[in-house]
């Protein structure tokens, strides 16, 4: 978590590319850096979209990029609105309370599920490995 981070945020950050979609395959553009940074932040059920856009004369700058969308993220969960609308694009808003998932952010967040289930799974392997070898029994907080 980074020092800005609130400790109930849950957060999900990716990059968009430029690029083509070569026989159902997106194929990103050779050296080149990403356009938007996207953060998809939730807290108790509640989830926001914040996007931070390249311009064609900025030079994409990673920690730049993640400060902008976060605090988009926040200002639309925090205030459950939706600021900046953008036309014709891939979302509706930079700032967006409740988005529309694309598929992607779908998958990305199942991946995120079962990454956080695996560990879990593990946190009990090893709590129950514990009470084997020490003999007695552990209470999950």
């Amino acid at each position: 978590m980074n020092k800005n981070q609130r400790e109930s945020e849950n957060t999900q950050i990716y990059y968009i590319h430029n690029g083509s979609i070569v026989d159902g395959v997106f194929k990103k553009t050779p050296d080149m850096d990403p356009i938007a940074t996207v953060t998809l932040l939730w807290v108790d059920g509640k989830m926001s979209r914040g996007v931070a856009i390249c311009s064609l004369t900025d030079r994409f700058w990673r920690e730049e990029g993640r400060k902008r969308s976060l605090k988009r993220a926040r200002h639309a969960l925090y205030s459950q609105t939706s600021d900046h609308p953008l036309d014709k694009a891939v979302f509706n808003f930079l700032s967006e309370f409740e988005p529309q998932l694309t598929e992607y952010e779908v998958k990305l967040l199942d991946i995120h599920k079962e990454e956080e289930a695996i560990k879990l799974a593990n946190a009990r392997t090893e709590m129950l490995a514990t009470e084997a070898i020490l003999n007695i029994a552990c209470v999950p907080v």
